[in-house]
């Protein structure tokens, strides 16, 4: 049985009550409709975090066209900032990501958008994001989960994994539903999410809020992603989305900003900034992003087979990455001026990587998974 196919065996049999055709996890109720009651989540008991939410990965970071890889462990949700330039391989999945920041904006909410493509798409039905296929950003992460009884809820975040919230509160409908992720630490350990009487309304220990639409009829992720982010200090940043909720325009309280253009399939095509800064997108015939530029030129070119990505080149057309995929799992990665890594993978939850010095190590990530989906891939 193939890579994809165990995959999605073991993620849809944990969600199988999951909202089906990408419709994102909300209830169609009119702005006016008034909860009956609110869930105090204070005084639910908090469970202790049973996962680090960290993941062994082969980590290597460019730095003027310059490479250096590593073995070391990532972690959810992966860390963006204002000049990442990264290729991660997921170890567990044999995962390619590629995460790039374009823009970043200071101010007291900074503007983060960092570009985030994965070679294989696990919670999306629809794979189509604001950058192509398997490509998106921080800012269209958006909620998925059961309906019927509301039992609970995930995070689906911009590189393909996932934040998984059980309900905690009494009851069986959405609108006294109280939900809190504690299998994992980081950022977003006891973090609640519930219905506000329009949307959901999520929160962080540390005082951050994210503020969800109603979407019970979306197609794509962004029908689903956040309109608003606070601070515990107040301040706010606003995403406002045009009709069909493409993100057009992130917006901090003293007026900064970052802007979108988007062509007829909802892909981001410009994108510009109140202090000058821009980039033009480009894409292929199936939907996969395969030009960057900004006012030097380009800044990169990716190839592909299918959906995976297969080679990176920089502004000047020198490669920086080759990839060769078997079944849909990175089994080698060539890095410009690193060498070239293997990876084989075994079944009893290890991978063999081959180093380029011809050394080898073999990691175990039995325990690289979270509760909530504990299973190997294979």
């Amino acid at each position: 049985m193939t890579k994809r196919t165990w995959q999605e065996i073991r993620f849809w049999s944990v969600v199988s009550v999951l909202v089906i055709s990408a419709a994102w996890l909300s209830h169609h109720y009119t702005s006016g409709y008034a909860r009956p009651h609110v869930p105090d989540l204070t005084k639910i008991p908090i469970a202790l975090p049973v996962w680090d939410g960290r993941y062994p990965c082969v980590s290597a970071d460019v730095r003027n066209d310059t490479i250096a890889a590593t073995l070391t462990r990532c972690s959810i949700p992966g860390e963006n900032g204002p000049s990442t330039d990264r290729f991660d391989v997921d170890l567990r999945y044999g995962r390619f990501i590629l995460r790039q920041t374009d823009f970043f904006v200071d101010d007291d909410i900074p503007i983060v958008l960092t570009r985030t493509y994965n070679s294989y798409e696990r919670v999306h039905r629809n794979h189509d994001h604001a950058f192509g296929r398997n490509s998106s950003h921080r800012y269209d992460i958006a909620p998925v989960g059961s309906r019927n009884p509301w039992t609970f809820q995930y995070i689906g975040l911009e590189d393909g994994e996932v934040l998984f919230f059980p309900r905690i509160s009494p009851g069986a409908s959405f609108d006294d539903a109280g939900y809190r992720q504690t299998e994992q630490s980081g950022p977003y350990y006891c973090a609640t999410q519930q219905w506000d009487g329009t949307g959901w309304r999520l929160t962080r220990s540390d005082g951050l809020v994210m503020r969800f639409p109603d979407s019970y009829s979306a197609t794509n992720a962004a029908q689903g992603a956040p309109f608003e982010i606070l601070d515990g200090a107040g301040h706010k940043l606003k995403l406002n989305r045009n009709e069909v909720r493409d993100l057009e325009e992130i917006r901090t309280q003293h007026g900064h900003y970052v802007r979108f253009r988007y062509d007829d399939q909802h892909r981001i095509t410009h994108g510009e900034t109140d202090a000058g800064q821009w980039r033009d997108y480009k894409y292929n015939s199936d939907s996969m992003l395969t030009d960057v530029f900004g006012p030097q030129g380009l800044l990169r070119h990716f190839e592909y087979e299918g959906d995976l990505m297969t080679l990176v080149y920089d502004g000047k057309h020198n490669l920086l990455l080759r990839n060769t995929y078997n079944d849909g799992w990175l089994v080698a990665e060539e890095l410009t001026g690193t060498g070239t890594y293997l990876y084989n993978y075994g079944p009893n939850s290890e991978v063999k990587i081959t180093k380029p010095d011809g050394t080898n190590t073999t990691v175990d990530y039995s325990h690289s998974f979270p509760p909530s989906s504990r299973e190997d891939p294979r």
